[in-house]
């Protein structure tokens, strides 16, 4: 249940932010890959890769699967769960073959922008993979956002064939597919950020009850596409700040509209509870190469320069999301 956007500042610096929902508490740790390290893949040996580009980001049960991040070059993604639609590809050993799982964490340490993210994912194969360590017997459910400082990807596999959507409007959620989600904003053209004006019936002047009259109808549930359509309209509405500074504050402050409290949305299957809730949420500031989140139990915003990192080289490096941020403090991550 993530949502994702896009804002850009008034001095052009551009801010991709999101949120983090899950049915489970997720394992995540901030992760550090510097340039000219080996990645081991989950699919084989053959299948490793090579980092290019330095990043950082936050990955689940505490490797190097990359859910959302940020590289050298100012080229950002994130994971986005993608049920019932997502259907990848099969295993070509004519291809440099790519792990769902994986995608994310290889286009950030290989692409330094959108057009090379282009070309790479006509280059590479991304089969099917089950991950059991993980609880998934099947392959998980995922597509992928990606921006540079001039545009954003949509990435998705449905029917075993990959779509790649410009995506001019920045915003992100899940199923259904991102295309359905463009038809959908039509339903809510009549949405305005001014209010109504008074109206006369008979002899009655009617007049709205209080602000923000021009949002009736804005969908409030916790849906995909009732985010999508939120996340939009604030994303798009959103007053441009002076720089990344203010721009990421401002990120914040819309996701907001999209945490979910434990407890407000379940799951039950085979008489157990699953709370959905958001674990956390990021921005990446992608002219500054800066990195942001807070945590659900820890609403303090934490920011790691990722400039400030060129010391760690030779292994792959992670902090646990509670701990201050001091690029000293992070540890190798043996896997």
């Amino acid at each position: 249940m993530c949502t994702g956007i896009r804002l850009k500042a008034k001095n052009n610096d551009i801010i991709y932010a999101r949120t983090l929902e899950f049915g489970n508490v997720l394992p995540s740790t901030l992760l550090y890959i510097p340039n000219g390290i080996t990645i081991k893949s989950a699919i084989n040996k053959e299948s490793n890769f090579q980092s290019r580009y330095k990043c950082i980001g936050i990955n689940a049960f505490k490797s190097t699967t990359l859910i959302d991040g940020i590289n050298e070059a100012g080229l950002a993604g994130g994971i986005f769960y993608f049920p019932n639609y997502a259907s990848f590809q099969t295993i070509d050993n004519n291809k440099q073959n790519v792990a769902p799982s994986d995608l994310l964490t290889f286009i950030l340490t290989n692409c330094k922008n959108i057009s090379e993210v282009k070309n790479t994912l006509q280059n590479i194969n991304v089969p099917e993979v089950p991950l059991p360590q993980y609880g998934y017997p099947q392959t998980p459910p995922m597509h992928y956002v990606f921006h540079d400082k001039d545009s954003c990807l949509v990435i998705e596999y449905v029917d075993k064939t990959l779509n790649i959507y410009e995506n001019s409007i920045g915003t992100v959620t899940n199923a259904p597919t991102f295309s359905w989600h463009l038809t959908n904003l039509a339903n809510y053209i009549n949405l305005s950020a001014i209010n109504h004006s008074d109206i006369k019936i008979g002899k009655n002047i009617i007049k709205p009850l209080g602000q923000g009259s021009g949002l009736l109808g804005l969908p409030g549930d916790f849906t995909s596409p009732s985010r999508f359509i939120r996340a939009t309209f604030f994303s798009q509405h959103a007053i441009p700040t002076e720089n990344s500074s203010t721009e990421t504050a401002n990120a914040f402050h819309i996701l907001n509209n999209f945490d979910i409290p434990f407890g407000s949305v379940v799951q039950q299957n085979n008489n157990q509870n699953y709370y959905e809730f958001t674990q956390w949420t990021s921005c990446s500031d992608l002219n500054n190469q800066r990195y942001s989140f807070h945590t659900y139990l820890d609403r303090n915003i934490k920011t790691i320069d990722l400039r400030s990192l060129e010391s760690l080289t030779g292994n792959l490096f992670y902090l646990e999301l509670e701990e201050n941020i001091n690029p000293s403090s992070f540890k190798i991550l043996e896997l």
